[in-house]
């Protein structure tokens, strides 16, 4: 028997007979072939398979997805045995897994919170990307658990750190200098072992504006082998802590260097950046934008302000929208548009309407106006806003500024200087001016006709004005500066000298002091040019503008020649570096180094380092000088070479620059000198186990026989002498049989001899090295016993692990002894700092500084790399620098107070730190942002502190002189015979002389009249004289007593004289009266008050002699004999008169004026004769007005201010007198024509013939058409029609008028009240004087202008005829022909004949005759034409016809015009035609037939008749058919024959 696959047979004897069983493969086996003999056998299930039950021949199937199964497995998922398990965390497996795969590089495999727990992964794609700002630099891993560090970043799936660096330059020439590197790999099918091959780099090259979005879209999931960190280039980013990408650089910052976690700074004012900016200069600031430092984005000039140039950094840089535009959005570069009109803008205005600038009532303001203009003279406007002014209305006048009028101007805008004039330059006149107002000082005007204050312009910048009434402005001299300080009105009055830091060239334009530039200063006042600026000294730095002292002593380390303009210059034009073996200090060459130490470039101190050991250094070295070979110097600061000694005995010295000797090597010796460790071995036959031999005599002999391998070396079987441990190695103990029983050197120390015995002999390892255990050098490199000091540490002598260098200390370089100190200007932050940062602006840097320290309040650090306080400089003059560590001031000084370099806050104290700064001393004033106190002028005091501008200056006190300048106090009192008024701010003690007759003791505020009685004829003094006998003596008289003057009189002991009575009167050069009857009367015209003339007698008053008044009001008579002394002739002017203003005799008033009451004081006073009355010379009574005159006392032109009679006018008459106005004159009836003026009467003036009259114009001829013999007619219709055979033209067109008719022509006619003649109508006839015309009889024709019927040509012909009324000859009409007669044409019955049937005619056809209707046309009785008379469809009509004939029945016709019976077509066979003139035939029926030509149907079937109407064939009447159903009918349509009915009689 044979056993079936996967089973055993088994055979088994017995005693008489041979039996087999067979047994199935055991689970988790299987085998697929016949005849196993054995279980051994059976084979394994294969790994990645599983066989669960026995006996089978093949496996069950594959491990199923998240397990693995090894040899022998029996479960598709085993549970953890020996056949297999669950993929565990960090690996996958595939369906039919033999082993786990591990998760690749940059992912891990996480089992925690899925579904995974319960299988494990199945594939590559359930391995997670390591965590954004982790990294997973292993195959396998479970987790994410490293952290991206700062400086770097890690995209999720990073399998490395991607550290920022600086530039990577690519080979290749195409590619650009700084490039983006992403990296991918070849991933290999199966990486077994984690192996490395098979992976390839590739580097793709792309911008700094791809790389983000890339690795956002496409994470690191492939595995990178590197062994050191990735770096790539990113200066536009930064990373902080746990990064997973970098950061790119915020907007309004730079970030210009690579391994940033913070961005390196702002972006400098004038520029923007943008997101990812790497440069702090990016984008200039564009037009109409300004950027302060750090912005983002560009901000726009405000409203009201331009800037049309880019590189704005501060909102002061956009500049005010100029003046007559307005600025109405924000970021302009020009302004939007002209000023409105009714408004004006002065400058900086955001809308074309300000309504604070809205031009004044009186005023206009045109599109794009500055100012407000005042209207012109003649001209007003009372609404505000307005553009225009309105002219004056008639008897108005309108007031106007900018004249003066002195007394007597007759116009508010005289011309004349008699009365007034035009206001001169320099002058205003508002109204009422009587004299012109200067301008003020400060304040100037070159155009006559100024009309305010506001006319008077303030001197530009860079000019002043110390007088008033001036038409131009002074130049500012040189070494002054005028600028308007006080912010106001007015310009500069007084120049300014130049302040201390800053010069004043002559006429700057901007009037302000320019500053001594940068590496300048200067402490004089008065400078006129930049050269008078003084050059920084050698050892200092001027740091800023306007500096009225250096800056500071330059940085220690640094050289200043002259002119720098920073501490550390290093441009070697201004200053350099300290050279080096010299030392620097305030910034001069202090000496050379000292002997022992060494100065590099920017030394600051003669020991600046100390000569290292295995060196010397002599005076002014700039480096150590090495020891030779074969000496040494272990101590350090070595001045001379002496200093390097002779290599010991027993020791060697290899190499220059030895600090240690080295002990001379085993089987060797070292006498002195020695410069290398081999160089003296022992000689053949001899040895030397230690080290440290001196001679050849210390060699000893080689010993003989055996004993026991001594400490220090190892013996291996067969060795005929011990091996000494190598060096790097020591041993304590004996008996070592190989090399690897010696122990190998402690960290810390070297062992480089061999056969050492005691680690005591080990020495320690060189400074600046790092030695692990076994080191066999002082200065091991090879990493694994050691290596050399890293950079940013130190390692001291013996280090068995390097120190990382200490905030304030860096090391640069590997193989550091100690950490150097921070140099100055720089600092170091962290530990383990390999390079110094530079000290940013705003900060300084002492040696070994860990953090920057920020320069004080009040100083401004404006460079980089600052080393001391020293280069904080005080903040400029007139600003602030509130805040600690800036690089620019904060603002302006605030007003009140005064900022000379350093101040601390825009209000500074005066402490003691900061004595140049404070609130504004007593006798100063200190506008917003000033340069230094300005004084108060001369004339003024302050006597209290923070004055703020010249109006805090108060005049000099009454009584007081302040003599100079910034005073708090007056400089004295008032000399004696001097006073000092108030508010005159006196400069000096003798402001006014005391006048005569005053006197003025010290301190006076005025001049005091000496008391009556005394007197004083000196001026300046201080007391008064009494008064001499005989004389008068009174108050405030000047010089000795005096004669009693003109116009009084002084009796004996008169004190004051007497003033000479009322009404008299003394000449001017007459004086010494003693009476008072010596007095004359005043003269005619005058008026006398106090014995003097004082004028002319007001007008309308008459003064003969005596008047002692101006209007003297009493009754006198004109006779001048009757006039006494002391009485007073005067009075008022006398009626009928007037008397002008100091008039000796009364003027009569003019014919047609009047004056009634007394007291006319001009012309005008006699008043216009009254209406209805008329007035005589110096009448004052008036008289009726005359009959034809009327008087209505009305002043106009005509009457030259007189009005009299006057003639009643054209058209009007006055019968009676008394007539008051025009009205009063009567209207002239119709029918008159009142040609002339003045009439009392009106019947001699009647209407001329031709014409009517309204009685109140002209005569008006009458109207064509019309006409009028007779004179007087009232009316229009007064004038007749003309006369039937007559015409009345236009007056006008014959120029005359229509006083008759003209006679009409012949051959015109001319009904009744024609115009014009009309030519005879046609068919009439005129003859002369025709109103109606005749109408032409019948056989005549008349055409238009006709005088008769009968002439020859007028008699109508052949072919023609013409009714009555013809005016041409007519034709015969369409369808008629021309009959031939004897006798008068007169119709066209007997004139013409009807054409006959089958004939036309066209009534202008040349044959007279009637045609033939052609074939194919018809042509009834009376016919024009053919043409339009087709033969029909369905006839035919031959040649004549003059109806058209039908086709026969059996034919059809089916085309127009047929000619003849030929074109009748015969009906087809199967159709029928029994009607006449048809288009088409009848067809057939289906029981019928018919031949061609038929009119009728035959139907087939017997006995039946033809049904026309329907194509059907019925049987006749009596005969029936059977159908095949055998059914009976008569009635229908059918083939078959019918037969006789047949009918049953019963």
């Amino acid at each position: 028997m044979f056993c079936v696959s996967g089973w055993i047979f088994l055979c088994r004897f017995r005693h008489s007979s041979e039996s087999g069983v067979s047994f199935p493969c055991p689970v988790g086996t299987f085998n697929g072939q016949l005849g196993l003999s054995s279980k051994d056998q059976c084979i394994s299930c294969p790994p990645g398979k599983y066989c669960s039950s026995s006996g089978l021949d093949t496996p069950t199937g594959n491990c199923s997805p998240g397990y693995v199964c090894n040899q022998g497995a029996s479960l598709s998922e085993p549970v953890g045995d020996s056949t297999g398990g669950r993929c565990t965390a960090g690996f996958y497996c595939p369906a039919g897994a033999s082993r786990m795969e591990p998760c690749p590089l940059g992912t891990f495999g996480s089992l925690e919170g899925s579904f995974l727990s319960q299988r494990g992964a199945v594939s590559e794609t359930d391995c997670h990307p390591c965590t954004p700002g982790f990294y997973c630099p292993d195959w396998g891993q479970s987790s994410a658990a490293l952290r991206c560090p700062e400086g770097s970043f890690c995209p999720a799936g990073s399998a490395v750190i991607v550290r920022l660096v600086t530039r990577v330059r690519m080979a290749a020439s195409s590619l650009p200098s700084v490039c983006l590197v992403l990296i991918s790999l070849c991933h290999p099918s199966q990486p077994a072992n984690h192996a490395h091959q098979g992976f390839a780099l590739q580097v793709t090259i792309a911008s700094a504006a791809q790389i983000l979005p890339h690795l956002r879209r496409h994470p690191l999931s492939r595995p990178v082998f590197v062994t050191s960190y990735l770096q790539l280039t990113f200066k536009w980013s930064y990373c902080p802590v746990g990064s997973s990408l970098p950061q790119p650089c915020d907007s309004g910052s730079y970030c210009n260097q690579t391994g940033l976690h913070t961005p390196a700074g702002l972006c400098f004012a004038g520029f923007f950046c943008s997101t990812g900016s790497s440069n702090p200069s990016a984008m200039l600031c564009p037009p109409g934008h300004y950027c302060p430092q750090g912005t983002p984005l560009p901000l726009p000039c405000p409203q009201g302000t331009i800037r049309n140039s880019p590189g704005g950094s501060i909102a002061d840089d956009c500049l005010e929208c100029p003046p007559g535009y307005f600025c109405e959005q924000r970021g302009l570069t020009k302004p939007s548009g002209l000023c409105s009109e009714g408004y004006y803008c002065p400058g900086g205005q955001n809308t074309s309407r300000p309504p604070e600038y809205v031009c004044a009532a009186g005023h206009f303001c045109g599109s794009g106006s500055i100012i407000e203009r005042p209207c012109f003279p003649g001209s007003f406007q009372p609404s505000p806003g307005q553009h225009r002014c309105e002219v004056c209305p008639a008897r108005f006048f309108c007031p106007e500024n900018g004249f003066f009028c002195s007394e007597g101007s007759q116009t508010s805008a005289p011309v004349s200087a008699v009365y007034g004039d035009i206001c001169p330059p320099g002058h205003y006149c508002e109204i009422g001016s009587a004299v012109p107002t200067p301008c003020p000082v400060g304040s100037w005007r070159p155009d006559s006709g100024g009309k305010g204050t506001d006319d008077c312009m303030p001197c530009p910048g860079g000019q002043f004005q110390d007088q008033k009434g001036q038409s131009e402005c002074k130049p500012c001299p040189p070494g002054f500066h005028c600028v308007n300080l006080t912010r106001g009105f007015m310009g500069v009055s007084t120049p300014l000298v130049c302040p201390e830091g800053f010069y004043c060239p002559n006429e700057t334009e901007s009037g302000n002091p320019v500053p001594c530039p940068k590496g300048t200063y200067s402490d004089s006042l008065g400078l006129i040019s930049a050269e008078q600026c003084l050059v920084c000294p050698m050892g200092h730095f001027c740091g800023s503008d306007g500096l009225s002292e250096p800056s500071g002593p330059c940085a220690p380390g640094f050289l200043c020649f002259v002119q720098a303009t920073v501490p550390n210059p290093t441009d070697n034009s201004t200053g350099t570096l300290c050279p080096p073996g010299a030392y620097c200090l305030l910034g001069t060459r202090a000496g050379e180094c000292s002997a022992g130490y060494y100065c590099d470039w920017g030394s600051s101190s003669p020991e600046q380092s100390l000569c290292p050991a295995g060196f010397y250094c002599p005076t002014g070295t700039n480096k150590p000088l090495a020891c030779t070979t074969g000496t040494y110097s272990s101590v350090m600061g070595n001045s001379h070479q002496e200093n390097c000694e002779p290599c010991p005995l027993g020791y060697y010295c290899q190499g220059e620059a030895v600090a240690e000797p080295l002990p001379c090597l085993p089987g060797h010796f070292c006498p002195t000198g020695t410069s290398q460790g081999t160089q003296f071995p022992c000689p053949p036959g001899t040895m030397q186990p230690q080290s440290g031999t001196a001679s050849i005599d210390e060699c000893l002999q080689c010993p003989a026989g055996n004993s026991m391998c001594p400490p220090g070396h190892y013996c291996p079987t067969g060795i005929g002498s011990p091996l000494p441990c190598p060096a790097g190695t020591f041993s304590s103990s004996p008996g070592l049989s190989g090399a690897e029983q010696c122990q190998p050197c402690p960290p810390g120390y070297f062992c480089e001899q061999t056969a050492m015995v005691y680690p005591s002999e080990a020495a320690l390892c060189d400074a600046g090295y790092v030695c692990i255990n076994g080191s066999r050098s002082a200065r091991p490199v090879d990493g694994l016993q050691g290596y050399i000091c890293p950079s940013g540490h130190s390692c001291p002598i013996g280090t068995p692990l390097e120190v990382p260098c200490e905030p304030g200390t860096y090391s640069s370089a590997p193989g550091a002894v100690h950490c150097l100190s921070c140099p100055a200007g720089t600092m170091c932050p962290s530990p383990g700092t390999q390079e110094p940062s530079p000290c940013p602006m705003g900060h300084f840097c002492p040696v070994g500084t860990p953090e920057a320290v920020p320069c004080p309040v009040g100083t401004l650090g404006q460079v980089t790399r600052a080393q001391s306080e020293a280069v904080c400089v005080p903040c400029p003059t007139g600003l602030y620098c509130s805040s600690p560590g800036t690089s620019q001031p904060q603002g302006q000084c605030q007003q009140g107070y005064f900022c000379q370099g350093g101040s601390p806050n825009p209000a500074p104290l005066n402490t003691t730190g900061y004595l140049r700064n404070g609130p504004c001393p007593q006798g100063h004033f200190c506008p917003s942002g000033t340069l230094m106190p300005l004084p108060c002028p001369a004339g003024s005091i302050r006597n209290l502190t923070g004055g703020y501008s010249i109006e805090s200056c108060l005049p000099c006190p009454a009584g007081h002189y302040c003599a100079s300048e910034g005073l708090d106090a007056p400089t004295g009192p008032c000399a004696a015979g001097f006073y000092c008024p108030v508010d005159f701010s006196s400069t000096t003690p003798h402001a006014f002389l005391c006048p005569k007759g005053h006197y003025c003791p010290l301190g006076s505020t005025l001049a005091l009249p000496c008391p009556t009685g005394q007197y004083q004829p000196n001026p300046g003094s201080d007391n008064c004289i009494p008064c001499r006998p005989g004389y008068y003596c009174e108050e405030a008289i000047i010089g000795d007593p005096r004669p009693c003057p003109p116009h009084s009189y002084c009796p004996a002991a008169t004190m004051v004289p007497q003033p000479c009575p009322n009404g008299t009167y003394t000449p001017l050069e007459v004086g010494g009266l003693q009476e008072e009857r010596e007095c004359l009367p005043c003269p005619p015209g005058k008026f006398c008050k106090a014995g003097q003339v004082k004028g002319q007698c007001a007008a309308g008053f008459l003064c003969i002699s005596g008047s002692s008044e101006y209007t003297p009001q009493a009754t006198f008579q004109l006779n001048r004999d009757q006039c006494e002394w002391g009485a007073q002739c005067a009075g008022l002017c006398p009626a009928g008169f007037y008397c002008p203003v100091g008039t000796e005799e009364p003027l009569s008033c003019p014919a047609n004026t009047l004056r009634e009451t007394p007291g006319a004081s001009t012309i005008r006073d006699c008043l216009p004769c009254p209406p209805r009355h008329w007035c005589q010379e110096g009448d004052p009574i008036p008289r009726m007005c005359p009959p034809g005159y009327y008087c209505d006392g009305i002043v106009d032109y005509e009457s030259e201010g007189r009005p009299g009679p006057r003639k009643c006018p054209l058209f009007t008459y006055r019968p009676m007198s008394g007539a008051g106005s025009k009205g009063d004159c009567l209207t002239c009836p119709p029918g008159t024509f009142c040609n002339s003026t003045g009439l009392t009467d009106f019947s001699s003036f009647l209407c001329p013939p031709g014409h009517w009259c309204s009685g109140t114009g002209f005569p008006v001829p009458c109207p064509a058409g019309t006409m009028r013999a007779q004179a007087g007619a009232a009316a229009v219709s007064q004038c007749e029609p003309c006369p039937p055979g007559t015409f009345c033209p236009h007056p006008r067109t014959m120029g005359q008028p229509n006083t008759a008719g003209i006679p009409c022509r012949a051959s015109y006619e001319c009904p009744a009240g024609s115009v014009a003649e009309t030519p005879c109508r046609a068919g009439s006839y005129c003859r002369p004087q025709t109103g109606d015309p005749t109408p032409c009889p019948a056989g005549y024709y008349c055409p238009e202008g006709s005088r008769t019927y009968s002439s020859p040509q007028q008699v109508c012909t052949f072919p023609h005829y013409c009714p009555a009324n013809s005016s041409t000859m007519l034709s015969c009409p369409d369808g008629w022909m021309p009959l031939n007669t004897s006798g008068l044409r007169k119709s066209q019955e007997s004139s013409c004949l009807l054409c006959g049937a089958g004939t036309y005619r066209p009534s202008h056809s040349p044959p007279l005759q009637c045609l033939l209707c052609p074939p194919g046309h018809h042509c009834p009785a009376g016919s024009h034409h053919y043409s339009n008379q087709p033969c029909p469809v369905g006839y035919f009509c031959p040649q004549g016809s003059s109806d058209p004939v039908p086709c026969p029945p059996g034919s059809y016709g089916n085309c127009t015009s047929a000619e003849s019976l030929l074109e009748c077509h015969k009906c087809p066979p199967g159709t029928f035609n029994h009607l006449q003139a048809q288009r088409a035939c009848f067809p057939c029926g289906s029981s019928s037939t018919s031949d061609t030509g038929a009119s009728s149907c035959t139907c087939i079937g017997k006995n039946r008749a033809f049904q026309q109407s329907d194509g059907s064939c019925l049987c006749k009447t009596g005969f029936v058919f059977y159908n095949e159903l055998d059914f009976k009918s008569s009635t229908a349509d059918s083939e078959l024959d019918c037969q006789p009915e047949v009918r049953c009689v019963h």
